[in-house]
């Protein structure tokens, strides 16, 4: 079987289906996602939160500065990939 296209997990995919005919509508039209990325990223933040992906085993009040800082260029990381 061959894998999977997708860089997120069949539960992401899952959540992002509904918004797939508005992005859809987006990348045939305008391009501009802006207010698309507004709406979505706070909830795939709330659902999915970096801290996860990051430092699986922690919480954000146990991490110190220098972990803190790599988490804040994770998610900026993540990001610039979605404005794109």
């Amino acid at each position: 079987m061959p894998s999977s296209p997708y860089k997120c997990t069949s539960e992401q995919q899952e959540f992002l289906q509904p918004y797939l005919p508005e992005y859809g509508e987006i990348n045939s039209t305008t391009h501009c996602y802006a207010q698309f990325w507004a709406k979505l990223l706070p909830l795939w933040d709330e659902k999915f939160p970096e801290i996860t992906v990051v430092f699986p085993n922690k919480t954000l009040e146990e991490l110190n500065k220098e972990e803190r800082g790599r988490l804040g260029e994770e998610i900026a990381g993540r990001r610039r990939v979605s404005n794109q």
